[in-house]
């Protein structure tokens, strides 16, 4: 049925054919995209993840989609990564019930996730005291019982927010408590103080202490009156209750809530399709398919040459923290070389550390624990791109220290063919009914450095009157607790500059020690990204073109007669058919098809020139080329841009019997040369 079949799309290739919206929907997705990427202009063609876009920038995708009224999950979002092919792939939602946003649920208990039982097995001497926050500005005053309402229905909207948990003989238990009546806002007039950060701090410090993990709340608010027209909010929530992700939800919410109540409008939000505690309650049904995953983790303790201080003698009171920023040059030179390099902002940093702590350690391995949002691993289909809760899972990744542009190549391959997005280590520590394979992967030394890379924050930040000021404020995490690991390294791009904060082990590490490791990963970076511009395609492993299942030295064969190949796959049947057919005989023009079409005066040269290289672009096909020789299966190498073949011929002074005599031998010298 030609008629159902979608219609094709092509890769981000800049080019004067009209590559706007034809839908509405292709306009919906192309407004959404703009605003998550902060861009003002994007193709239907480009390809999301070429243009900036990430794991995390993904899933706001899916979000903002849903409360427009579409469904899309992150695995489409890979695998249909332009706006032409995500629009057919758009769900419509079926259309809401008139119902009332307060969620109303009996107290029940939930079984404890993954990172959950990470959390309480570090045994905190203050355990409700780890927390996250989150400062926004405020362009105007607020009415401060119409936020107290907007924060209620928020919490009851959201199971993790009403979570509470104590400990038993058998270990930690969460409950789930029914709506929340108790407000969790606190109000502080600063329009006449002259110490008005000083008092601010002190405030949210405040709130740092009090937090309840046994009775709640888990999340408490600020709203500080600074001006006539303007003030801040300070949001504390316990680790628990919400992750990097969770502050976006809850803001966008937050907003959309507060306007509908000023306008007296029906509060209307998109359905959260699957809470914390039902996720927390599904988890255990995927144990099973990750159970052929055991070697995997256990292999990733091998050889580790450093290993965490024990937890005693690495509290948060006696860490240290080394901020780090690198300019702009170098986050335009990232960005605009990853998707070059067929490779993301996480993996070209990753590589630069794993080398950096390579030549510091005199180590050929490394093991580095590494944090993943969670919420895209293909174990099952639930939807919690709206869903609110601590979803991270942590997980050790071993990296040979190679260098240069190899360390790249390695860092890419281990992070792309890793089970389940690292989910499959929690799952099996934690909740094996394997007791020996829950011990045995309990046992495995900590690594000594954990790596968190946030992405781009700020450029999706648009919440309307509410703009991001602080990530972070105040005493997150009780000065007596403990830290698992030797060296926290969490990185994120903020404007045009890279950030990173190295949290240390001030009994492991002496300050000397870390700047030295700073500034060895500065430079490693700095020559990274230049060997990656001198030669981009060294940077291509088999992994890239996961369809052509070609070993590394095949590969590299290819792209020194092809560096600019976009993909590469096998041939289909009839195609290798006759690729050999075409091959075995002198007849360069057989299976060749010509179409002479005659076409009328005032043709515009330039505007077919333009149509036939907008062909070009939306059709991949037209841009591939077969080998049969170079190894040992035949290929077809999709190439990023080729130069359209147009001949123009002066035949204006040519007429009658002597035109078709010139248009025959034309068509028989072009037949016969076939496609070189």
């Amino acid at each position: 049925d030609r008629r159902a079949l979608p219609e094709p799309s092509a890769p981000a290739v800049s080019s004067t054919v009209d590559s706007g919206p034809r839908n509405a929907i292709e306009t919906l997705l192309q407004e959404i995209w703009c605003a998550v990427l902060n861009r003002n202009e994007i193709s239907i063609y480009d390809n999301f993840f070429s243009i900036g876009g990430d794991s995390i920038l993904n899933l706001q995708v899916i979000a903002r989609a849903r409360q427009k009224g579409f469904k899309l999950t992150p695995k489409q979002v890979f695998e249909s990564p332009t706006i032409a092919e995500l629009a057919v792939l758009a769900q419509p939602l079926p259309a809401k019930k008139a119902a009332s946003p307060m969620v109303v649920s009996a107290e029940t208990t939930a079984p404890l996730t993954p990172i959950q039982y990470w959390f309480f097995e570090t045994s905190q001497p203050e355990p409700a005291h780890w927390n996250q926050s989150v400062v926004l500005r405020t362009n105007k005053v607020l009415d401060r019982n119409r936020l107290d309402q907007a924060l209620q229905i928020l919490v009851n909207r959201h199971a993790a927010l009403r979570l509470n948990f104590t400990k038993t003989n058998d270990g930690w238990q969460q409950s789930l408590n029914a709506n929340e009546a108790t407000s969790i806002l606190e109000y502080l007039d600063l329009r006449n103080h002259s110490s008005v950060e000083t008092e601010f701090i002190s405030a949210v410090e405040n709130l740092h202490r009090t937090l309840d993990i046994a009775k709640g709340p888990l999340l408490r608010v600020l709203y500080a009156q600074e001006t006539n027209d303007h003030g801040r909010l300070a949001f504390v929530a316990h680790h628990l209750a919400v992750d990097s992700l969770s502050w976006r939800i809850l803001i966008d919410e937050l907003r959309t809530i507060y306007e509908q109540l000023e306008t007296n409008q029906k509060i209307s939000l998109p359905d959260v399709v699957l809470d914390y505690s039902a996720w927390a309650h599904s988890l255990s049904n995927t144990v099973p398919g990750v159970d052929d995953e055991f070697s995997y983790w256990l292999a990733q303790a091998e050889n580790t040459a450093h290993a965490s201080p024990p937890v005693t003698k690495n509290r948060y009171g006696d860490a240290r923290v080394f901020k780090q920023v690198l300019p702009s040059e170098i986050v335009t030179r990232l960005q605009s070389l990853a998707p070059l390099v067929r490779s993301s902002n996480q993996e070209i940093i990753l590589a630069a550390l794993v080398e950096a702590f390579g030549k510091w350690g005199n180590t050929e391995n490394i093991t580095i624990e590494l944090e993943g949002h969670g919420r895209d691993a293909q174990l099952s289909a639930a939807d919690v791109s709206s869903s609110v809760g601590w979803f991270t899972c942590r997980y050790p990744l071993r990296f040979s220290t190679t260098a240069g542009i190899a360390a790249l190549r390695e860092v890419k391959t281990k992070l792309r063919i890793l089970p389940n997005k690292g989910m499959g280590y929690g799952l099996l520590r934690y909740l094996s009914p394997n007791a020996e394979t829950r011990a045995a992967l309990t046992a495995m030394p900590a690594p000594l450095v954990t790596f968190n890379y946030l992405g781009k924050i700020g450029s999706a930040e648009n919440f309307g009157w509410l703009s991001l000021d602080q990530l972070s404020i105040g005493t997150p995490r009780s000065p007596k607790n403990f830290r698992t690991h030797g060296l926290d390294i969490d990185a994120h791009i903020a404007g045009d500059e890279l950030h990173l904060e190295w949290t240390y082990a001030s009994a492991y590490f002496d300050s000397a020690t870390i700047e030295q490791l700073t500034i060895a990963f500065h430079k490693t970076l700095e020559m990274l990204l230049q060997n990656l511009d001198a030669a981009p395609e060294q940077a291509a492993a088999a992994i890239d073109f996961p369809l052509a299942r070609l070993r590394n030295d095949e590969l590299a064969k290819i792209l020194n007669h092809y560096p600019l190949a976009e993909d590469c796959y096998p041939l289909a049947p009839l195609q290798a058919g006759i690729l050999h057919h075409s091959l075995g005989t002198a007849n360069r023009g057989l299976y060749v098809n010509q179409l002479h079409i005659e076409l009328g005066a005032g043709l515009n040269i330039g505007a077919l020139r333009a149509a036939w290289e907008g062909a070009l672009i939306r059709h991949p096909i037209l841009r591939t080329a077969f080998i049969a020789d170079l190894i040992e299966q035949p290929h077809q190498i999709v190439l990023r841009q080729v130069e359209l073949a147009l001949s123009e011929l002066e035949w204006r002074n040519v007429a009658g019997l002597e035109m078709n005599a010139a248009l025959e031998n034309f068509l028989a010298e072009d037949l016969q040369k076939g496609f070189p």
